[in-house]
């Protein structure tokens, strides 16, 4: 797996709330894709950002999360996906009801988000994961800072430089580099939005979902085939 750059914290020197957010590299707080939650979560208290408690993430069974500060769910949930492609093997007609008792969502598992907060709240990370065979991993990372110092020219410029982005395009879309896991590529994404007292950046894995689908596919069994019935 490629290793993206050695995480350096960055700060904006401009009269404002210092934010941590920025680096030299395609990272966000000290958070990159391709991290697990616990490597996530240890990096943001690194740098002094808290769970954001104002988020009330609720489980699929009802149950409120409040100790982890994390949602779960069967979005790019790869172990569910893989049963219930088992499960269709065994009976293509089976309905969706059916599946829903052999397999409720209930039973999923795994990290989707994680939200974290700094200082006054200002400053706020929401870190999505996608689940791969080895693990739940990081695949877009989403920053907002609210300042009403913050001028839009002052924010982009600052973000253009502490990303080393040399060459800037309209849409402030930069692609960084490939990143595969458990034969799963995915193309780092950086999106800087700079505006009037607020600054957002998503730092995002493109990948093509069929992909993933394949990926689920080759990873369930299918039933084996009675070669005595075909003669």
């Amino acid at each position: 797996m490629k290793l993206l750059s050695k995480i350096t914290t960055g700060f904006l020197a401009v009269g404002m709330m210092t934010p941590s957010a920025f680096a030299q590299t395609y990272d966000i707080a000290g958070v990159t894709l391709d991290m697990t939650p616990d490597q996530v979560a240890s990096a943001l208290k690194s740098k002094g950002y808290v769970p954001d408690k104002s988020i009330k993430f609720v489980s699929l069974n009802g149950a409120k999360i409040e100790t982890v500060y994390v949602s779960q769910t069967p979005q790019y949930n790869y172990k569910q996906a893989v049963k219930i492609n088992e499960l269709t093997f065994e009976n293509p007609k089976i309905s969706y009801a059916e599946i829903e008792k052999t397999l409720p969502l209930s039973s999923a598992s795994g990290v989707l988000t994680m939200a974290f907060k700094k200082g006054d709240g200002r400053e706020k990370i929401k870190v999505e994961f996608i689940e791969l065979p080895s693990g739940s991993y990081s695949r877009a990372v989403n920053y907002v800072l609210k300042d009403l110092k913050l001028t839009r020219d002052v924010a982009k410029d600052k973000a253009f430089q502490k990303y080393d982005i040399a060459e800037k395009n309209a849409f402030n879309n930069y692609v960084g580099e490939e990143i595969t896991r458990d034969s799963f590529l995915v193309l780092e994404s950086l999106r800087i939005s700079p505006a009037n007292g607020k600054l957002s950046l998503v730092l995002k894995s493109k990948f093509d979902t069929r992909e993933y689908k394949k990926l689920i596919d080759s990873s369930s069994k299918k039933p084996e085939t009675d070669i005595s019935s075909t003669f």
